[in-house]
């Protein structure tokens, strides 16, 4: 066999070694640990901002969301109103047009 990176695999006189714990703590461990929790806490207190933003927006959209029902229903009711004015005009103009004899067409003598 030709000798490569996996040679000591392949040979079945090499054993593996088990791995072991290694109780000791060193800066590289601390810094690794503080980083983590700095970074939980960065994230939680960015994910807490967006909420509030979030909440803040939805406490703003129901509030457009009332003031555009309000308008809308003033608008309607205006809407109502002018239905009914010209519904009572056009029967004012029913009970004249019943009311007056009908007039013959005059010819025009030239």
């Amino acid at each position: 066999m030709s000798s490569s990176d996996f040679t000591p695999l392949a040979d079945g006189t090499h054993h593996r070694k088990r791995v072991a714990f290694d109780p000791t703590i060193n800066l590289g461990h601390v810094l690794t640990f503080v980083g983590f929790l700095v970074t939980g806490f960065s994230a939680y207190s960015a994910l807490d901002k967006r909420v509030a933003v979030i909440e803040l927006q939805a406490a703003t959209v129901v509030e457009r969301s009332r003031e555009q029902d309000a308008r809308i229903k003033d608008t309607l009711v205006e809407i109502k109103a002018d239905v009914k004015d010209m519904q009572r005009s056009l029967q004012d103009v029913n009970r004249n047009l019943i009311a007056s004899p009908p007039q013959t067409p005059r010819k025009v003598q030239p």
